[in-house]
C-alpha cells in the first residue's frame, strides 16, 4: 500500500539556524528542514524526507513555509502534528498537515510566494531580532520607497539582484510590491511567481540606499534600466545591489491554485 503524500505548513524563527535546507552532517550546523526530518523520523520510526517549496537563507524567518513528505498510510495526521510540536524546539512550529494527491509537489505546484521585509525607525527591544533598524528614514524617503515599489512591478529580469552563480535564469514575475508605513514601522511586501536567492534582501537594501538621495526614486529607475539615465545620472548610480540583513525577512505565504485532497468530493 502506498504512503500518504502530505503537505505541511511551518512557522519558524530562523535566527539560530543555517537556513531551511538540510546540510551534510556537520557538527553545530542546524537547519529547519534537518530539524523537522530528525523529529519526524523519531516519531514515525522511519526515515522522513521533506521537500520544501524553496529555501530560506540563514537568519530568515517564516510564517508560511510549505513542504511535502511521505507518511505511512493510516497515520493520524492530527496526532502526528501534535507530537511533532511537542518535540520541536520553541522556534519551530507546524501549523497544519494535510493529505494531498500523490503527485502534489510543494515547489512545482506553488504559483506565488509572498515575503515581507520589516524595518523599524525607533529602537525596540522586542523587534531587534526581526526588523532592520533604520532611524534615518523620513516621510520623503518613504515616499521614494513607495515609488520604487511601483517601478519594480514593470521589471521581468532581475539579473541585477542575482548571485553570480544563479543557474535557473533571472526572470521573475512580480504580482504585487508595496511599502506599508505605520509609524514607526515600515514593511515591504512582495509577491512573485519565484524569487532568486537573496533577491528580496537585495531589492530592499538597494531601495534603502536610493531612498536617502534627492530624486532617489528616479535614480533607482535608472539603476533598473541604465538606458533611461542621463550622463549626469549615470555618475550617481551605484553599480551593484546592496543586500539588506537577513533578520528582517519573513516568508509569509505560499499560494497554490488548488491543493487536491483525495477525500474531498470537490477536489
Amino acid at each position: 500500500m502506498h504512503d500518504l503524500n502530505t503537505l505541511w505548513t511551518i512557522q519558524y524563527d530562523g535566527t539560530e539556524y543555517n537556513g531551511w535546507q538540510r546540510q551534510p552532517v556537520q557538527k553545530g550546523v542546524k537547519t529547519i528542514e534537518g530539524t523537522l526530518e530528525e523529529v519526524l523520523s523519531i516519531i514515525t520510526q522511519r526515515k522522513v524526507e521533506m521537500i520544501g517549496q524553496g529555501r530560506t537563507d540563514a537568519g530568515v524567518h517564516a510564517l508560511g513555509q510549505t513542504a511535502h513528505c511521505a507518511i505511512e498510510r493510516g497515520t493520524n495526521l492530527g496526532q502526528l502534528m501534535y507530537s511533532a510540536n511537542q518535540m520541536l524546539p520553541d522556534d519551530i512550529r507546524v501549523v497544519s498537515v494535510q493529505e494531498v494527491d500523490p503527485d502534489t509537489h510543494a515547489r512545482f505546484d506553488a504559483t506565488t510566494r509572498t515575503y515581507e521585509y520589516h524595518i523599524t525607525t525607533q529602537p525596540h527591544v522586542l523587534k531587534q531580532r526581526f526588523a532592520m533598524f533604520a532611524p534615518w528614514l523620513d516621510d520623503d524617503s518613504i515616499d521614494r520607497l513607495k515609488n520604487m515599489a511601483v517601478a519594480i512591478q514593470g521589471v521581468d529580469d532581475f539579473a541585477k539582484f542575482a548571485k553570480m552563480d544563479e543557474d535557473t535564469g533571472t526572470r521573475c514575475a512580480i504580482v504585487k510590491a508595496e511599502w506599508i508605513w505605520s509609524n514607526p514601522d515600515l514593511v515591504f511586501r512582495v509577491e512573485a511567481n519565484r524569487f532568486l536567492r537573496h533577491m528580496v534582501r537585495r531589492l530592499v537594501g538597494t531601495m534603502i540606499d536610493f531612498a536617502s538621495m534627492e530624486e532617489g526614486d528616479r535614480l533607482f529607475e535608472c539603476f533598473l534600466d541604465p538606458s533611461k539615465a542621463t550622463a549626469k545620472e549615470r555618475s550617481s548610480i551605484q553599480k551593484n545591489a546592496t543586500t539588506a540583513e537577513a533578520k528582517g525577512l519573513v516568508l509569509t505565504h505560499v499560494k497554490y491554485i488548488a491543493i487536491k485532497n483525495p477525500h474531498r468530493k470537490d477536489s
